[in-house]
């Protein structure tokens, strides 16, 4: 999955440069349905949603996928790969604060690692600088943001229903905004370009970033420890930028460098905070 979503953005980009941001998310968001309703169908997980499915089938496809999506499409399109991922995978920062209301308390260490990756994504962003990438680094970050309340849907929300069952209308559903966002705003629905490098940037982007690595993602969180999913997609942006660097020959500035640094240490000692809050907890319940 790490792979799959770390290769995903430098091919992204390289999709993007054949159209535009909401034609090339629109196709992705096709083929990734289409290829989650044959899934759902081949294992036996195609049903019909009930009526009590609805609300965490709108939180997920809108939030988590539509919004998030959409979004990182358009400020990829502007900004580097490598930059976008570590903008994008920031949701274990914005995290923290959006669960004060549910959890109804925050760690000390939460705290600080909040401050240092929120300095993290202030760098890569530089609102104290005028630029031409000032909206990507926003939508990006808005991007981010939408996913850490789809996450908290997802983790508090309740499920009727196994979440294979639900992911292809929460994907059907956000195919559907995407298409509406298009006709708004005058996007033909035809490609424009049969191109093969095109072709298997929409391929690889929709059947295995969205379809197969969203299925995965649910594999991984049922199977193994949230502490230990949150670890292994810190290196997704890692794996992306060193692929940027070397492929589409982005440039590394100190700014940039420092940036990640902060983030990606935010998210680390996120993670600890967790972990070692699970370790006392078992420790406490055994005594």
């Amino acid at each position: 999955m790490v792979l799959m979503w770390g290769l995903g953005y430098p091919i992204n980009k390289i999709g993007l440069s054949y159209t535009t941001p909401t034609h090339f998310i629109e196709w992705r968001f096709i083929v990734g349905t289409m290829t989650m309703f044959l899934i759902a169908a081949a294992t036996k997980n195609l049903v019909i949603p009930r009526f009590k499915d609805l609300p965490i089938i709108f939180a997920i496809g809108l939030f988590q996928m539509a919004i998030t999506l959409n979004l990182s499409n358009f400020g990829l399109s502007l900004v580097g790969a490598g930059k976008t991922t570590f903008l994008v995978f920031a949701t274990s920062i914005w995290i923290i604060p959006f669960s004060i209301p549910v959890t109804k308390r925050i760690r000390w260490l939460e705290v600080i690692a909040f401050c240092i990756g929120a300095s993290g994504v202030a760098i890569l962003i530089a609102p104290w600088e005028i630029h031409q990438t000032w909206m990507g680094n926003i939508s990006l970050l808005l991007a981010s943001i939408s996913w850490s309340i789809g996450i908290l849907c997802a983790r508090y929300m309740k499920w009727h229903r196994p979440s294979l069952q639900l992911l292809p209308w929460q994907l059907l559903l956000a195919t559907a905004c995407t298409m509406a966002i298009a006709y708004f705003q005058g996007v033909p629905l035809m490609l424009n370009t049969l191109n093969p490098v095109f072709i298997g940037t929409l391929l690889y982007t929709g059947i295995l970033s969205i379809a197969i690595g969203y299925w995965a993602m649910i594999i991984v969180s049922r199977d193994i420890s949230p502490a230990i999913v949150s670890l292994g997609l810190v290196f997704t942006p890692i794996i992306s930028l060193i692929i940027s660097l070397f492929f589409l020959h982005e440039r590394v500035s100190a700014a940039l460098i420092f940036g990640v640094v902060l983030i990606t240490m935010g998210a680390l000692l996120h993670i600890y905070s967790e972990w070692r809050t699970k370790k006392l907890l078992q420790l406490y319940e055994k005594v």
